[in-house]
């Protein structure tokens, strides 16, 4: 069965509305993160204190610098590869006449320097 996209239009302008009502909230949930970053920075002895005393059941990081420090990315090396791999799947539905699935595996490998190049796959 097609999908009647005529059916679904009135949920994707709602959809739309809220996100651009969403948007003013968006913004002061973002001002108000980065007032949080600025204070904690100002007072890291504070927030280390907080975090020695939290009971959680796995391991917090402390802070070494203040959260709103900076620092200078290194150059990349001459010559340098980047690897990447993801997957996906399409379980068996029991309810169809044929009982399969399906699981896909892309990769990607990226050479950068003298011999640039690119190589994409996927493995269905």
């Amino acid at each position: 069965m097609t999908l009647e996209l005529s059916r679904i239009a009135a949920q994707v302008a709602g959809m739309v509305a809220r996100l651009k009502a969403g948007s003013e909230q968006r913004q002061q949930r973002l001002q108000q993160a980065l007032t949080t970053l600025g204070d904690e920075a100002t007072s890291l002895e504070r927030l280390k204190r907080k975090i020695a005393s939290s009971k959680t059941s796995w391991l917090v990081a402390e802070p070494v610098d203040g959260l709103n420090q900076r620092h200078q990315a290194p150059p990349p090396p001459a010559e340098f590869t980047v690897i990447a791999a993801d997957g996906s799947q399409i379980d068996v539905d029991r309810h169809r006449a044929a009982r399969c699935y399906l699981i896909n595996i892309g990769s990607v490998v990226l050479n950068y320097g003298t011999s640039p190049g690119a190589t994409l796959d996927s493995f269905p």
